[in-house]
């Protein structure tokens, strides 16, 4: 129903979801990777291969949306929330790339200033006890 063929990207018998572009079986009515079932006016021909899919928020489960991955990616649990903004449909490609550099840079950096402060820190108390036992 909301399925489109896509010839240029496989054999005929092959429908593709036109929202996150997962092969699906022909006729299926809802797609098994997002869940997307189709829209009002689909798409045809050359239209389906020049336009990008659509990527609607509202339709996408909870844990591929922006917000969520991007709270994961940035507040949580850092660089282990990768494989979750790369399988998202609701990023393109350059944003994944920009994204995941981003993710790891403040990564490397706060590992970074990490070890830096506990080796100062071990400094100070090693300069207490000097000054303290002495």
């Amino acid at each position: 129903m909301g399925m489109e063929d896509q010839t240029k990207q496989g054999s005929p018998s092959e429908e593709y979801c036109e929202y996150c572009g997962a092969a699906v079986g022909r006729g299926a009515t809802e797609c098994p990777r997002c869940g997307h079932t189709g829209s009002s006016t689909p798409l045809t021909g050359a239209a389906v291969a020049a336009s990008p899919p659509t990527r609607r928020c509202s339709q996408l489960p909870w844990y591929y949306r922006a917000s969520v991955v991007l709270i994961l990616l940035f507040l949580v649990i850092g660089p282990f929330a990768l494989p979750l903004l790369w399988l998202s449909p609701a990023f393109r490609l350059s944003t994944k790339v920009v994204l995941s550099v981003v993710a790891i840079v403040v990564t490397v950096v706060g590992v970074y200033l990490t070890v830096m402060w506990v080796n100062y820190m071990f400094h100070r108390v090693d300069e207490l006890f000097k000054v303290m036992y002495s």
